[in-house]
């Protein structure tokens, strides 16, 4: 009898640190999600100044310019990706 009620107690323990760990996953990955969220929003204003720049609407840029243009777009594109990145390992 002493066996059993020690082993519905592991029993019960398990399932209490188990749910604990599911809560604080569920937590992480919801943290990742706004997080990627916030960060988008910026990059996507980013990009879309690159492109107005680019297509010459609000002038010609000259060569030191474009190139600068150039490296803004490569890194917003680089964050985007390490976003998905992020987002997908916690999945």
């Amino acid at each position: 009898m002493l066996i059993f009620i020690l082993f519905l107690a592991l029993l019960l323990i398990t399932l209490i640190f188990f749910l604990i760990l599911s809560r604080e996953e569920k937590e992480k990955i919801e943290f990742f999600h706004v997080m990627a969220h916030r960060f988008r929003s910026p990059i996507s204003i980013i990009k879309w100044y690159v492109e107005l720049l680019s297509d010459k609407s609000v002038g010609t840029l000259n060569d030191k310019q474009k190139e600068y243009l150039n490296e803004i777009r490569k890194a917003s594109e680089k964050l985007n990706e390490i976003i998905n990145s992020i987002l997908q390992k916690n999945r």
